[in-house]
């Protein structure tokens, strides 16, 4: 990529910054964005639009999501007929969800498959009760009957793909029935006034199947759909290698260690441990462990982590946190970012020369101290031979302000959300 300030969109995307267009104040999700529910999503029309007027001026071949969560990259890809489209997540659920978007099902197979299903739900007697680890916690015991039945004849489908799409919305029915708070994305049992009894299930699980299928179909009616190559993987991105380099690589990844920031791993544990999932499922938080920064390094190794020695910022932050608080957050910031750091080693790892990175992050705070996230990651840019292209920022609204639902200080107050995320544009 030479000349690069001759590029179009450099000023283009500068001049809506100006106008506050990167807000998207009262966009609406897309019908395929609403089928799960999930933390933290992107909005797909601004990703959309950046992909687009990149790729006018640029070929884009291939791109990646290394943190696809609910996929919105991947399916703005496929509505902009990328041909080689590529996304990961260690969340099992993630994978669950993109993988259901993205793989196309025959509409009469699909529909004579759901018209059996909800019969035999109807007419079938219970066989078998599921059970899991404090089950009788988060569902009542005749709401734990209505949802095996259902599960139990979603697991008779021998189509893969087709058993995959239904497990996906009882997945979400199961989310939906819990006895978990809806005001937050960590798991808190309701109070015990505002756990009620479910009627029907099935009258719930019609509802959802029969949006998921009109969301589809109206998605995969995407022309060229059937020409575009779509690959999942569910791995640690900082093990994940792919036999690929990619035009592009653009994503929202975690802007902190899951457990201090979004709790992706139990937002997910329950669907997980009803679908009889073993990865990440053996306890609430193991999603989240595994994830960057959830395992701490020592105190006695803060100081000789490769990112604590090449960054000004971590060396600043970590430091400051070392004199104001314990050990837990100077250890729990250098970790993430240290992990983060290996993360960008194997995405540079996996981008074209000429190619592109980019990257949606927010600046959270920590003991009151704001991390200069988009500011580390140009230093960590630095360090491993990218330039930066462009930078340009965007207000968050109120519904996207993510701190207040995952997040508490000792005092029960919620910490102060971000108000901006950055777009961090860079070239190799």
């Amino acid at each position: 990529m030479n000349n690069l300030k001759n590029y179009r969109f450099i000023d283009y995307f500068y001049d809506l910054e100006k106008k506050n267009h990167w807000d998207y104040i009262g966009k609406k999700d897309k019908p395929i964005d609403k089928i799960a529910p999930y933390p933290a999503k992107m909005v797909s029309d601004m990703q959309g639009e950046i992909i687009s007027s990149i790729k006018n001026e640029i070929e884009i071949k291939s791109i990646f999501d290394p943190f696809m969560g609910s996929g919105t990259i991947l399916t703005e890809s496929v509505s902009l007929k990328i041909p080689e489209i590529y996304g990961n997540d260690i969340n099992p659920f993630s994978y669950l969800i993109v993988k259901v978007k993205t793989t196309k099902l025959n509409k009469r197979s699909l529909k004579v498959h759901y018209t059996k299903l909800l019969n035999r739900i109807r007419d079938n007697q219970l066989i078998k009760n599921r059970y899991f680890s404090k089950i009788t916690k988060w569902y009542e015991v005749d709401t734990i009957e209505q949802l095996s039945k259902i599960l139990n004849e979603i697991e008779v489908i021998k189509n893969k793909d087709i058993k995959d799409f239904f497990e996906l919305g009882f997945a979400r029915l199961v989310k939906e029935v819990s006895n978990t708070r809806n005001t937050t994305f960590k798991l808190h049992i309701k109070e015990k006034e505002k756990i009620t009894t479910i009627d029907n299930c099935l009258i719930r699980f019609k509802k959802i199947i029969d949006e998921q299928i009109k969301s589809c179909l109206e998605f995969w009616s995407e022309k060229e759909f059937d020409k575009i190559k779509v690959q999942l993987f569910n791995e640690d991105l900082r093990k994940l290698k792919v036999n690929k380099k990619f035009d592009m690589i653009i994503t929202s990844p975690p802007y902190g260690d899951n457990k201090t920031t979004v709790t992706y791993g139990e937002f997910s544990i329950l669907q997980l441990r009803w679908l009889g999932c073993d990865k990440y499922t053996d306890t609430y938080s193991a999603i989240d462990s595994a994830s960057l920064g959830g395992t701490l390094c020592k105190t006695d190794e803060i100081t000789e982590i490769e990112i604590y020695k090449k960054s000004k910022l971590v060396r600043q932050i970590v430091d400051q946190l070392s004199i104001e608080t314990s050990n837990e957050k100077p250890r729990k910031v250098v970790t993430f970012m240290q992990d983060f750091f290996e993360t960008m080693k194997n995405l540079n790892e996996h981008l074209n020369h000429n190619g592109t990175m980019i990257l949606t992050v927010g600046n959270r705070k920590v003991n009151g101290n704001e991390i200069f996230f988009n500011k580390i990651i140009d230093e960590m840019a630095i360090a491993i031979g990218l330039k930066k292209l462009q930078e340009f920022s965007r207000n968050l609204p109120t519904t996207k302000k993510i701190a207040s639902n995952t997040s508490k200080l000792k005092n029960g107050k919620s910490v102060k959300s971000m108000d901006k995320e950055y777009v961090l544009i860079y070239t190799k």
